[in-house]
């Protein structure tokens, strides 16, 4: 299935609809029900208020004061019923607009899911603020998809049976009258049927031009501290005018076309009114027509206002809604190419992982991150990844994380290929701390936990309840005495993506992330380049005292780091050109010497204070 692509037919989107009001079933008997009682309700006044006026009418002309006095009973009931009646009838608009919540939820929580589940390919091509107009933009508020799946059909069903019975009434009562009241209506549904086009098309780019400015934003904000150390204020400003610019001429024809079917409508709807008040008074005049009648005439022609404005608005927010529906399944039906059975078989203890000929290559790349790797890594093993730039080391560490796919080749797990296992327990059996050290606006312990519970160690007598193992995981890191020091704790709140920590910092509790899970595969991507000499010590010398027989593997750039592993595998443009020992690698290996060369210049400069540390 090609990326994102849907071209639903009409029941296809009501089929849409229809599985957002499963779990409400019941919501949706009541609602339907109060929708026929709100329209019964407001077809009955009409016929009620001309019965109380030819009665008044008729009682005004007796002598006799009882049959005032039994007419003005009637009436007052009447009207009691009526009032009664509005009551319940009110309730109808709160309700819906409780129940278009409920779906804003429900739709909210779906595109999420999907979106958690998707690889790298989806982030690559869909930006955060362009996902975050998804999120919010496209779906709450009149008259975007949550809106238009209650509120948005059910007004209309109640506008329809308004409109339906009251043009049969109309007709009861005069079909002269009525016939010519209703004749500016064709006119009215050809030209909504002229600009349905139009509308479909400016509606999708309003939603890509509010996406392009809360895109824009995003990564002002994100990179404020990059805009600021360039001067680049004044940039950035006339980058977001121009959005804007944009944004708000693509606004303005929509606006333009809703002015022109608001418009029409109101036009045919006050034509029939004129209609109405000229003949209608014309024959209430000749006596061929009682005064009750009329008023029940322009009341109902009154109350046409509403359904004539309802249903076109139909055919205007459905094409808003429709459009806000394809954006939603774009997502949602954005293909995973990194899939895992869920239901396969669990994977027990690692004991052994293989790689054997894995390819993989990225969408638009000239060449394969990886090419033809074959890798075996043992339990209890400390392996160190080394290479250039653009060598594939990251890719290689997303490999054995499960963030990316092999195109050839295939990743075993104790003999038994990862495809079949089931990813949920591996899943937890990994910890994973990449090159960015991403962290979320919330406390130090939250973005420590993750909302996750310590798993039990293999060690006797180690306390894995969750606090007790986060602060053994914090003086690993060598983080106690510093969060010590903060007023909160471990309870501080980081800004967003945690610009109230150091880049260090921020390293350290990323790394305490990766193990709180007392995972059996420890992946650190360059994780430790913005760690001193001494707090890496201390990182190395106690990450095998709490996981003895984790298999480890380091990316780094560190001659020291690299050289503690118990082998070194080295990269070279996606391919793995060998593996040892560091003293094997130094004698035979030209890629590993330039490596080492080239951080002991590195290490030579920072001696001398030429560059930092």
């Amino acid at each position: 299935m090609s990326e994102g692509v849907w071209n639903p037919t009409l029941g296809e989107r009501v089929r849409w609809i229809a599985g957002f009001w499963r779990p409400h079933r019941k919501l949706l008997g009541f609602l339907i029900a109060l929708t026929f009682i709100s329209s019964g309700v407001a077809i009955a006044y009409p016929l009620a208020f001309r019965a109380v006026l030819d009665r008044l009418t008729a009682a005004a002309d007796q002598p006799d004061s009882s049959v005032l006095r039994n007419t003005l009973r009637s009436v007052l009931l009447l009207l009691a019923a009526i009032a009664a009646g509005r009551f319940l009838a009110g309730m109808y608009p709160a309700f819906r607009a409780w129940v278009n919540l409920r779906i804003d939820v429900d739709i909210r929580k779906k595109v999420f899911a999907s979106i958690l589940e998707k690889d790298h390919r989806f982030f690559t091509k869909f930006r955060t603020g362009d996902l975050a107009t998804r999120l919010l933009d496209d779906i709450v508020e009149y008259p975007k998809l949550a809106w238009f799946s209650c509120s948005g059909v059910f007004r209309p069903v109640e506008s329809g049976s308004k409109l339906a019975f009251c043009l049969v009434a109309m007709l009861l009562l005069d079909a002269r009258l009525a016939l010519l009241a209703i004749t500016p209506l064709p006119v009215m549904l050809y030209v909504l049927y002229r600009l349905r086009n139009d509308l479909r098309d400016a509606l999708a780019q309003q939603q890509i031009a509010i996406s392009e400015t809360n895109d824009m934003l995003e990564a002002t904000f994100s990179g404020i501290r990059i805009v600021k150390a360039f001067t680049a204020e004044a940039n950035q400003s006339r980058e977001l005018a121009a959005v804007l610019e944009r944004r708000a001429h693509v606004q303005l024809r929509v606006k333009r076309l809703f002015a022109a079917v608001q418009i029409v409508d109101t036009m045919a709807s006050r034509l029939g009114q004129l209609v109405v008040l000229g003949v209608g008074g014309f024959l209430v005049s000749r006596s061929q027509l009682s005064l009750g009648t009329l008023y029940a005439m322009y009341v109902y022609l009154d109350m046409l206002i509403e359904p004539m404005v309802d249903l076109p608005n139909l055919f205007v927010t459905s094409r808003q809604a429709f459009v806000c529906m394809d954006r939603e399944e774009e997502v949602i039906r954005f293909p995973v190419s990194v899939r895992h059975d869920e239901t396969g078989r669990a994977p027990g203890p690692l004991r052994a992982i293989e790689i054997q000929g894995a390819t993989v290559q990225f969408a638009g790349a000239t060449r394969p991150a990886l090419q033809e790797v074959d890798l075996e890594l043992r339990r209890g093993e400390t392996v160190a990844v080394v290479g250039e730039v653009g060598a594939g080391k990251s890719t290689l560490l997303k490999l054995l994380a499960g963030l990316v796919e092999t195109d050839t080749g295939e990743v075993r797990i104790n003999g038994a290929p990862v495809r079949d296992m089931r990813w949920e327990d591996l899943r937890r059996q990994i910890g994973y701390a990449p090159q960015e050290s991403l962290l979320f606006s919330e406390t130090i312990r939250e973005n420590v936990e993750l909302g996750r519970a310590a798993r039990q160690g293999a060690a006797a007598g180690d306390d894995h309840r969750a606090s007790g193992w986060l602060d053994r995981l914090l003086r690993l890191v060598n983080l106690d005495a510093e969060i010590r020091a903060m007023p909160a704790g471990a309870e501080t709140v980081l800004g967003q993506k945690g610009t109230r920590v150091s880049g260090g910092q921020r390293q350290r509790i990323s790394i305490a992330r990766a193990l709180f899970g007392y995972p059996e595969l420890i992946l650190l991507d360059d994780a430790t380049a913005s760690l001193d000499a001494e707090n890496e010590d201390r990182l190395w010398n106690g990450l095998r005292e709490i996981a003895p027989e984790a298999i480890v593997v380091v990316v780094s750039h560190r001659i020291a780091t690299v050289a503690r592993a118990d082998r070194i595998v080295v990269l070279e443009r996606g391919r793995l050109v060998d593996s040892g020992t560091h003293s094997d690698l130094i004698s035979r290996c030209e890629p590993y010497q330039r490596f080492r060369h080239r951080e002991e210049d590195r290490g030579a400069l920072r001696g001398a204070g030429l560059i930092p540390e």
